[in-house]
């Protein structure tokens, strides 16, 4: 079976279940980072993954176009990729 045709078959929730986890796991990383002494580009990078989670969120429940969806998360997550680059380059 192509990877696709298995994809397509997962219903909705699940992937909106496992862009919460992420969400979730966003959220909790950036609380954190923040009350430790990090660079703030780092807290800025886990807010930034918690902005692409919800945007893939927002697709899942047909807020967004998929195109739209998709192009929104991955710059979200290109941004928070500049910003951990930028926040260890010390």
């Amino acid at each position: 079976m192509v990877l696709g045709e298995f994809a397509t078959n997962i219903p909705n929730a699940v992937f909106i279940i496992l862009h919460l986890l992420g969400l979730i796991l966003a959220v909790i990383f950036a609380v954190r980072a923040s009350h430790q002494i990090v660079p703030k580009t780092i807290v800025a990078a886990f807010t930034f993954w918690g902005i692409a989670e919800l945007f893939y969120i927002l697709y899942y429940i047909d807020l967004f176009t998929q195109p739209f969806g998709h192009l929104l998360g991955e710059l979200s997550l290109f941004i928070a990729f500049i910003l951990v680059m930028v926040g260890t380059a010390d």
